[in-house]
């Protein structure tokens, strides 16, 4: 005669930090005559490192008037990898993901700013506003 033991079984939910990647895994734990835990997680690396801090400045350089292209200069970025650009009216994304953006005539009496990422870095830099956008348009009343 074989004697069945009742098994308690509590299942949750971690996560687990694989590189740049966060794992969010599966534990069960069942509990017998003998602890028993089964984890379908894969175990953390001994050591997960953070990404380093993007350092420098950036520039807008050209004339904030409308028709004109502005350009981002990147020289003082710190680091290596590949930028993602955001141009900016005031609070509100703008433009595309490019080093240059031409004024249009919606940007006329707004500044200009451009937030920058870099890939294996952390954070963001953003430049400093353009001047008011001027537009070289008359208009006759």
């Amino acid at each position: 005669m074989v004697k069945k033991t009742k098994l308690m079984e509590i299942t949750s939910k971690k996560s687990v930090i694989m590189g740049n990647t966060v794992k969010i895994c599966q534990i069960i734990a069942l509990f017998a005559i003998f602890d028993t835990i089964f984890s379908a997680c894969p175990e953390p690396e001994n050591s997960v490192s953070e990404l380093p801090a993007l350092t420098g400045t950036v520039s807008i350089t050209e004339t904030a008037q409308v028709g004109q292209t502005l350009t981002v200069n990147t020289s003082t970025l710190g680091s290596s990898g590949i930028i993602t650009y955001q141009w900016k009216r005031g609070t509100t994304n703008i433009g595309t993901n490019s080093n240059t953006y031409t004024i249009r005539t919606v940007d006329a009496g707004s500044t200009i700013t451009i937030m920058m990422t870099r890939s294996g870095n952390s954070g963001s830099i953003t430049s400093n506003p353009t001047a008011v956008i001027t537009s070289n348009i008359i208009e006759f009343v």
